[in-house]
C-alpha cells in the first residue's frame, strides 16, 4: 500500500470535510454511512428541567462533534446560536443560554468519565454504549441531529 490507504469511514460529511482541512486528506465520499445521534446524559440529575442554574456542560473539544452537541442543545432551548454557523458551531457562537449554562470541552472519549464532575455531559453514541449509562437518563433527549451531506 505504501501509505495510501483504499477506504475510510468517517461520521458524516463535516467530519470527512473537516479532516480534509486540517489534515490534507483528500478522499471523496463515494456513499453514505450510518450516523448516531448524541445525547446529554447526566448522573446527577432526572431532567433537563432540573439542572440548576449555571450548570456546568462537558462537550467534546473536536468541531464536528462538539458542534452537534451545540446543535442539540440549541434544538432543545438550552442555548441560542449565532445565525447562519453551519454543521460546526463552536463554544464562542453560543449567543445565549437562559440558564447560564457553563461549558468545558474535552476529549470526547473522556466524556463519559466527566458524569461525575459536572451536570451533564454530550456524549458520542458510539462511547456511551461502551459504559454503563442508561439511555432513559438522558437529559436532553437522544435524536438524530440533521446534518448536511
Amino acid at each position: 500500500m505504501q501509505g495510501a490507504l483504499d477506504a475510510i469511514s468517517f461520521q458524516h460529511q463535516p467530519c470527512l470535510d473537516n479532516q480534509n482541512a486540517n489534515a490534507g486528506f483528500d478522499p471523496v465520499s463515494v456513499g453514505l454511512t450510518e450516523t448516531f445521534p448524541p445525547g446529554i446524559p447526566c448522573s446527577r440529575h432526572a431532567a433537563w428541567e432540573d439542572l440548576p442554574e449555571g450548570a456546568t456542560i462537558a462537550t467534546r473539544n473536536e468541531p464536528t462533534k462538539g458542534g452537534r452537541s451545540l446543535v442539540l442543545l440549541r434544538d432543545a432551548g438550552a442555548i441560542a446560536l449565532a445565525e447562519d454557523v453551519g454543521a460546526q458551531p463552536t463554544l464562542l457562537d453560543i449567543m445565549a443560554t437562559p440558564s447560564n449554562l457553563r461549558f468545558i470541552e474535552i476529549d470526547a472519549a473522556q466524556t463519559p468519565r466527566s458524569r461525575q464532575d459536572v451536570d451533564a455531559a454530550a456524549i458520542n453514541a458510539s462511547y456511551a454504549g461502551r459504559t454503563s449509562i442508561p439511555p432513559p437518563r438522558s437529559c436532553a433527549r437522544t435524536r438524530a441531529v440533521p446534518v448536511p451531506t
